[in-house]
């Protein structure tokens, strides 16, 4: 089975939870794949707060709500805030992507 992670991060507009449907639909229909969305942007993949977008009710009911069902953030793991100053958490968002096995990532939404 092959896994596919998905963030929303930079600003939110709108389409973002149709597009998130629409990707995480037309996978299950037609793939063997397993999604998982990781919340508020790279800080939720950073933290590895992630949930199973097939699994369930996720995807239904989200193309009319506003934002996105995800959450965004517009930091980046190479500049995230901390009571320090900007620190670089790379490495943490390669262990997360690591941790996960997944195959692919895909960010939507990058302004």
């Amino acid at each position: 089975m092959m896994k596919v992670g998905l963030i929303t991060a930079g600003s939110d507009s709108p389409g973002v939870n149709a597009a998130i449907r629409g990707f995480g639909k037309a996978v299950a229909n037609k793939h063997n794949m397993e999604v998982l969305g990781f919340r508020d942007g790279y800080l939720g993949l950073v933290e590895d707060r992630k949930v199973n977008l097939l699994e369930g009710t996720m995807l239904s009911g989200i193309l009319t709500e506003g934002g996105t069902i995800l959450g965004t953030s517009r930091h980046v793991p190479e500049c995230m805030p901390s009571p320090e100053g900007a620190t670089d958490r790379t490495q943490e968002a390669i262990d997360t992507y690591r941790r996960n096995e997944l195959d692919h990532a895909a960010e939507i939404l990058r302004k």
